[in-house]
């Protein structure tokens, strides 16, 4: 009797943690697809919100600890536009000047690592404290944009270093706030 018993508890159980599984896996599926559907409007929303004058963007987010916090832009007249917002040397917004030829070396290195190709995002929805670089960039047809927060390609973090190589090489001014209007930082 205790057999019986002791087998009708275990068959039980065995069902039960069956169906759980079955339930948590479409309910994993349902969250990823939402999580999909969701970042193309963030990457549109980014896209619409630029100025027509803007050639690179290179953005740094925040993450659970001290990740650098900041935002590059890189406009067709010269100027540049340094916000930094934590866990940076210079916090506030500098301006500086970027050569033509600069600009025109990071446009040369998208095309070469494929940059306008690339998938919009790369992210993994299941880790969490991660910092995003978002990288933007003018092309022919309009602005691309790429979220890079979990395992982007290695041609695209050498496109990133050489935006944060050329940052590091102007001279910049601290200014009082983006009153110029360049963007929206």
């Amino acid at each position: 009797m205790r057999f019986i018993l002791l087998l009708t508890i275990v068959v039980s159980l065995s069902v039960s943690c069956k169906s759980k599984k079955v339930q948590s896996k479409a309910v994993e599926k349902e969250t990823v697809d939402v999580i999909e559907k969701e970042s193309t409007p963030f990457i549109e929303q980014a896209k619409k919100d630029l100025p027509d004058s803007l050639v690179v963007r290179l953005q740094r987010t925040a993450c659970f600890g001290r990740c650098p916090i900041y935002t590059l832009s890189f406009y067709k007249d010269g100027t540049a536009i340094y916000k930094g917002e934590k866990w940076v040397e210079k916090e506030g917004f500098y301006k500086g000047r970027v050569t033509e030829s600069n600009l025109n070396n990071i446009i040369s290195k998208a095309k070469e690592v494929g940059f306008y190709e690339m998938d919009n995002q790369y992210d993994n929805e299941y880790v969490t404290d991660l910092p995003s670089t978002i990288t933007t960039l003018k092309g022919e047809s309009g602005f691309k944009v790429v979220a890079n927060r979990y395992e982007g390609p290695e041609l695209l973090l050498e496109l990133e270093k050489l935006i944060d190589e050329l940052a590091d090489s102007i001279e910049w001014e601290k200014i009082e706030s983006n009153a110029k209007g360049y963007d929206k930082q």
